[in-house]
């Protein structure tokens, strides 16, 4: 009759030298460098260039100086910090100078998502429907990324699909669209982008529908703000609440 073999797992720690016992393996995955090099940089205090980085058992490594990333401090030098961070959640929050947001895509505060540099948080006092703190339309496109308050017209700008309908189909465009908000201001209008998490209108180009705001209506709205250059808008207000008026 066959004889039945035990096999006992052990966990191999760290060991000190001269004890007899044999190294730890390699990694069984050596490659696993998969973010950009760091640079190299003389000091944190003198950040001379050295180069960049090499991958190692899995690890960035310097072979003079030390790693730019590692001088990261999100509240005295923020410039050296990643903008993103680790994953969060309730139990693992984020370190101090970094907010946990629900999304990379999605910029606003959550208990579960991951840890993004700066402060995110929408104060309390900002999150209602009183019209106190709500920004002037002129001084918006001045404003960095940061909470924010705004009140306009709710409008939709769609784009449709580029296909010929013909008589028995006439509504064969498949249409969507995303918000925009016009806040009037003594020197015309401003126009500002505007994000809720879902999809803002589908349909057709015979119509289409929207949520949850409607178009044409006016509302306060709040939420962060996220400046964006080069753009037809100023930024976008990625929305955490809002009230018709």
């Amino acid at each position: 009759m066959a004889g039945i073999v035990f096999f006992t797992l052990t966990v191999l720690g760290c060991v000190a030298p001269g004890s007899g016992q044999t190294d730890l393996p390699p990694l069984a995955f050596p490659n696993m460098c998969l973010e950009l090099a760091p640079s190299c940089i003389s000091s944190c205090s003198e950040p001379a260039e050295l180069g960049v980085a090499t991958c190692d058992e899995g690890i960035f490594r310097c072979e003079r100086g030390v790693r730019e990333d590692l001088c990261c401090d999100p509240e005295t030098s923020p410039e050296r910090c990643p903008e993103w961070g680790a994953m969060c959640d309730e139990s693992t929050p984020c370190q101090v100078g970094y907010t946990c947001v629900a999304s990379r895509s999605w910029p606003l505060p959550d208990l579960v998502g991951v840890c993004r540099l700066g402060d995110w948080t929408i104060p309390a006092e900002l999150a209602r429907c009183e019209p106190l703190d709500v920004t002037a339309p002129a001084v918006v496109a001045a404003i960095g990324q940061s909470p924010l308050k705004v009140e306009g017209i709710v409008q939709v700008e769609p784009t449709c699909d580029n296909r010929r309908c013909d008589a028995k189909d006439p509504c064969c465009q498949r249409c969507t669209g995303v918000y925009a908000l016009d806040m009037a201001d003594r020197d015309g209008l401003v126009r500002i982008g505007v994000r809720t998490e879902t999809l803002s209108c589908v349909g057709t180009n015979c119509g289409f529908s929207c949520a949850p705001l409607q178009p044409g209506r006016r509302y306060r709205l709040w939420g962060m703000w996220v400046p964006q250059e080069g753009a037809t808008a100023p930024g976008s207000l990625f929305v955490s609440g809002f009230c018709g008026l």
